[in-house]
């Protein structure tokens, strides 16, 4: 290994390239920083206690990064799970065009107007492309947002002493009857509250962070999965031109629930998660300040 005498290579540095030297010292050897500090404290560029209080300063923002640690980032899933969120919300308008397309051909149908075959051909490719596409998103927007969700509540654990569920039931509680009607929503509802509570706790401008948003995001997914179970149970009633009417209409009503229900997930999943990040920066520097 190539030995460096550095106290002499610092004592041809000029006094920028010093600085220089200084300034990004956490990525230079140990060795060739030691010397640098000497040849600055050898031209009076700096002082002991400078030196100091930067060993200080440092050693105290390691001590609160190591807190900091310990929170999981979670501002990648939030955005991951924003994303699929919109793409279903894109899908949602697909459909709504297809069924209108749907619905002008039933009519057609009805009234007696000849319909070609190739017509009734792409409405049924049109149905097969709207499901698969519907389906591997849904797939993957559970996945991601439950992810984010059970990441939020891992982090509040780490914040409060005691939470009303344990960490797994973030993601557990979305699969098991019954508690799956309201568990994530009182989840979700103490994630809000308590984030805004200790946001509160360190910032002294009172900014209002309503959770009315909560309560209706699980109201409409409540809703819209009643009206999803309701429609595909009546399915086998579908056999008759009336009927496919009126299971497109119901269609049509059902996605622009989806859309609401996007565009409402969507902009809770943002504002919490700038709450998540408000919280995080707080809490950072109240830690540093706290250690000066």
């Amino acid at each position: 290994m190539v030995k460096y005498n550095w106290t002499e290579i610092a004592g041809r540095y000029s006094d920028s390239e010093l600085k220089r030297i200084f300034k990004d010292r956490d990525v230079e050897p140990d060795e060739k920083v030691d010397a640098v500090i000497k040849e600055l404290k050898r031209r009076n560029l700096i002082s002991d206690d400078e030196i100091v209080k930067i060993q200080d300063d440092e050693a105290k923002v390691n001590s609160a990064s190591s807190y900091v640690l310990s929170v999981r980032p979670n501002a990648e899933r939030a955005k991951i799970a924003a994303i699929l969120i919109l793409v279903m919300l894109g899908i949602d308008i697909m459909k709504i065009v297809f069924d209108l397309l749907q619905l002008d051909l039933i009519l057609d149908i009805k009234n007696n107007i000849p319909v070609s075959q190739q017509r009734v051909m792409y409405n049924t490719i049109r149905e097969f492309l709207w499901a698969f596409l519907f389906i591997a998103t849904y797939i993957f927007s559970i996945i991601t947002f439950i992810q984010w969700f059970r990441r939020a509540y891992f982090n509040l654990h780490l914040r409060i002493s005691k939470c009303k569920y344990s960490e797994g039931w973030a993601a557990g509680s979305w699969f098991v009857p019954i508690i799956s009607l309201f568990q994530p929503y009182e989840i979700m509802r103490e994630l809000w509250k308590n984030t805004t509570t200790l946001i509160k706790g360190y910032s002294s401008e009172d900014s209002e962070r309503s959770g009315a948003i909560v309560g209706w995001w699980w109201v409409l997914f409540i809703s819209d999965n009643l009206l999803s179970n309701i429609t595909s149970r009546l399915e086998p009633f579908y056999n008759s031109v009336d009927n496919l009417i009126f299971a497109t209409i119901a269609s049509l009503a059902i996605c622009v629930i989806h859309i609401i229900l996007a565009i409402v997930t969507y902009t809770m999943i943002k504002r919490y998660s700038a709450m998540e990040h408000e919280l995080f920066e707080l809490e950072k520097r109240s830690l540093i300040t706290d250690n000066i």
